[in-house]
């Protein structure tokens, strides 16, 4: 058995287990770990017990803070292995620029460059680090070529398998129940965070052929978004954010899903989390070619390269029962052999025993 800290490091200490990124990269993965006869704290850096004995202390996307490096000091004197994981590209100061923040002008690129200073400043505190994909794997051994760098992807979410059993609202996937004379056929697209805006205006011209060709068809937008789409009223729902545990309540309505990502080194490396999301639910996602999302063609992921491929997509999903039926045929169980925290957190294990060895 081993003793694990999973600890946030994001400003608001009351808030840091709403932060999806954290529950995904820590929350869930302590319930991985636990399944497998681990003793898991999740904290956040503020209310970590340093003087408590940890086997091993993850610190999410650390920031080279005061209260951070004398927390350092302290636990480097400790026989704890420190691993620092992050699951975007914010390490690096150079990459400023490609911040989706920045590019859709929510945040300055001044007060984006001081925290991705701040990641930078944290490296070299860490021999140890765990990423969600390849890309960032490979991006952070530019910046620190001696890393010892585990990939982890992320992993559906470990209670929805149970929310799943309760629902068993999977059945309107199947193309045989859809196939009445007139039906909604609904379109989702869920931003998480309000950086979103150039991703969705990259497939709107798409979407407003497809929406103007199909009339019952709609869009529904969950989350904070500003666009603008020529199409019937009816045809578009906008729903506030919603917190992460009504979240799935909202993902499995769809009939397909978009996850539209403008190409920049940043998105390069991100984790095809809605792809992921979506899939677990049976539903397919058409998405912009990036590593990650490659990784699910297998699973759900339909990849749209162009305007045109976007449409195409939406139409043979719409408009060919047998193809539909085939993208969604055992969906959830393609998606599970990927995502399955289970294995994911007993790669981490393995992961962590290596380094233990390697020290």
């Amino acid at each position: 058995m081993n003793r694990i800290a999973l600890v946030a490091c994001n400003k608001n200490a009351a808030k840091f287990k709403d932060d999806p990124s954290f529950i995904y990269r820590c929350v869930n993965l302590a319930a991985g770990l636990k399944q497998h006869g681990n003793e898991v704290l999740v904290c956040h850096i503020s209310q970590l017990p340093w003087l408590r004995d940890f086997d091993v202390i993850v610190f999410h996307r650390p920031r080279a803070t005061l209260r951070f490096k004398l927390l350092m000091a302290k636990l480097r004197r400790s026989k704890s292995i420190l691993i620092a994981d992050f699951d975007d590209l914010i390490m690096d100061p150079d990459f400023v620029d490609y911040s989706p923040g920045v590019l859709n002008g929510m945040v300055s690129i001044a007060a984006t460059r001081h925290l991705f200073k701040q990641h930078f400043q944290a490296l070299p505190y860490f021999d140890a680090f765990t990423v969600s994909t390849t890309p960032l794997a490979a991006h952070l051994h530019r910046l620190r070529t001696d890393a010892n760098v585990g990939v982890i992807a992320n992993g559906v979410y470990h209670d929805w398998e149970g929310k799943a059993l309760l629902h068993r609202d999977s059945a309107h996937k199947d193309p045989a129940k859809r196939s009445a004379a007139v039906r909604k056929w609904t379109i989702s697209y869920n931003p998480g965070t309000p950086s979103h805006d150039r991703d969705f205006a990259s497939v709107a011209p798409a979407l407003e052929r497809f929406l103007a060709s199909h009339p019952q068809s709609r869009l529904v937008v969950t989350g904070p978004l500003s666009f603008q789409l020529r199409a019937q009223p009816h045809q578009i729902v906008r729903r506030e954010k919603v917190p992460f545990d009504r979240f799935h309540e909202y993902v499995r309505s769809a009939d397909v899903n978009l996850a539209p990502l403008e190409a920049t080194p940043f998105t390069r490396c991100k984790s095809a989390l809605k792809v992921l999301e979506t899939g677990f639910w049976n539903i397919p996602t058409i998405c912009s070619r990036f590593p990650d999302a490659e990784r699910f063609i297998d699973a759900g992921a339909l990849i749209a390269d162009n305007e045109q491929a976007w449409f195409d997509h939406l139409v043979n999903l719409y408009e060919d029962e047998a193809f539909y039926g085939d993208c969604v045929h055992q969906l959830r169980a393609r998606v599970l052999e990927k995502g399955n925290v289970v294995s994911l957190s007993a790669q981490w294990l393995g992961y962590v025993a290596q380094t233990r060895l390697g020290a």
